[in-house]
């Protein structure tokens, strides 16, 4: 069964979106239950939507990653999320992704967890 719908996935939808794929997938056609866990530990979103991650012990270099600027791309990217409690120290990326036309947001939650500071967004 779960072959069928993968292929019905990859008919429907092609390589190009893993989210909507996995939640066709995961969801069975009904309302998809989301992965709480995985979520929390990605700043509130699916891993399909994670391009690129940044930790605490990332965050106290003070150098912008060179891989994290390769990666700005307004038209592949779709958001920028910073963890509020980091917001001052991670104020160079957010200027980065400001400056080459990739919104940001704050966000808090006390469930998050895990060292993620920062998150890149790919578009759904």
């Amino acid at each position: 069964m779960s072959d069928k719908i993968e292929r019905e996935a990859l008919s429907k939808y092609g390589r190009r979106c893993e989210l909507k794929r996995t939640l066709l997938r995961e969801g069975h056609g009904a309302t998809p239950v989301f992965r709480r866990k995985e979520r929390n530990a990605h700043l509130g979103q699916l891993l399909e939507r994670v391009a690129w991650v940044l930790t605490l012990p990332q965050l106290e270099t003070n150098v912008v990653s060179a891989d994290f600027s390769a990666l700005l791309d307004p038209r592949q990217i779709e958001k920028l999320l910073v963890r509020s409690d980091y917001l001052s120290r991670a104020m160079a990326y957010v200027q980065a992704a400001v400056k080459r036309g990739v919104q940001f947001s704050v966000v808090s939650s006390p469930d998050f967890t895990g060292d993620v500071v920062l998150v890149l967004l790919r578009h759904a």
